[in-house]
């Protein structure tokens, strides 16, 4: 086969493929947390669970704030990377800023920052009834509209772990240990 034949069948075949999906993006996925609420949840998550750890309870604040601030990077990326996994790619997470910004939207967005905000406060999350039930037949049309939309399958997928494997807890550690001066025996 000649160069020329064999660059042709090249260029056919990448032609041939669909072009992949890009991730969202970090401004989408940013924008993302912020509408459901998730953009101060993990501070929030990480204050509750340091002050519940017994053994964390028995170091200093300085100590426990230097543990936190090696943390949150860690899982800020974690929780980045499942928001990412979770929307797949840049034209779900676009089709869901652009139905935020429609008066359905809003008032869906509302519902779910309630609730996530329900859930860090462990009290009852708002009812579907009492947080949508007035809302107009315009905005109701745009959300039925959106949930029957491919993007809208979101909300069937499991939330990605956020859990650090091995590796990632290995590396926290010796970043502890590093940067706070507290070795993993007082953990």
């Amino acid at each position: 086969m000649t160069v020329a034949i064999r660059g042709l069948a090249v260029l056919l075949a990448a032609l041939a493929v669909p072009a992949a999906a890009s991730v969202p993006t970090d401004d989408q996925v940013r924008r993302l947390q912020q509408t459901l609420g998730f953009d101060n949840a993990m501070d929030r998550v990480l204050d509750e669970k340091m002050d519940e750890q017994p053994a964390l309870t028995e170091l200093s604040a300085t100590e426990r704030a230097c543990i936190v601030g090696e943390l949150k990077p860690v899982m800020k990326r974690k929780l980045d990377g499942a928001f990412k996994q979770l929307f797949g790619d840049e034209q779900t997470a676009g089709a869901w800023l652009a139905f935020a910004e429609t008066d359905g939207g809003r008032t869906l967005m509302a519902f779910v920052r309630d609730g996530v905000v329900a859930k860090l406060e462990e009290r009852p999350a708002p009812s579907p009834e009492a947080a949508l039930g007035g809302m107009p037949l315009e905005a109701m049309g745009e959300v039925a509209a959106f949930m029957s939309t491919p993007e809208a399958k979101v909300l069937e997928r499991e939330f990605p772990d956020v859990d650090m494997d091995d590796a990632e807890m290995d590396a926290f550690m010796a970043a502890v240990a590093d940067t706070c001066g507290i070795d993993e025996a007082r953990l």
